[in-house]
């Protein structure tokens, strides 16, 4: 979710397109028929003429290559995640782009595992 000064912006979840059915994904490739959360909060955002520019991103997985595309174009200018994707592609183009990330287990926000 896109976050400014400390106030939610948006909201977003992976999921089939607005109006379409749910989508059945049975294997563990990536799915090509639903929209991952970063980008359905960030359209969510631009849906309601909210602006994603200057914000902070929250997620719970770092954004994905793709995603991150759509967050730099935005001018998203932070991400949060908890966990790491299945690649960290996206989190080296947001470095390349000089958005700052930060894990949240890093920031002292999840307890550590044992």
């Amino acid at each position: 979710m896109p976050a400014r000064d400390g106030r939610d912006l948006s909201g977003g979840y992976n999921g089939s397109p607005r109006g379409l059915p749910h989508s059945v994904h049975v294997d563990d490739e990536p799915c090509t028929d639903s929209l991952h959360a970063e980008e359905t909060a960030l359209l969510n955002a631009a849906y309601h003429g909210v602006s994603s520019r200057g914000t902070a991103l929250y997620c719970t997985h770092s954004p994905c290559k793709a995603c991150t595309g759509r967050i730099i174009n935005v001018a998203v200018v932070a991400v949060v995640y908890a966990l790491p994707y299945r690649s960290d592609a996206g989190l080296a183009r947001l470095a390349v782009a000089g958005v700052l990330v930060e894990k949240l287990q890093e920031a002292g926000c999840l307890p550590t595992e044992a």
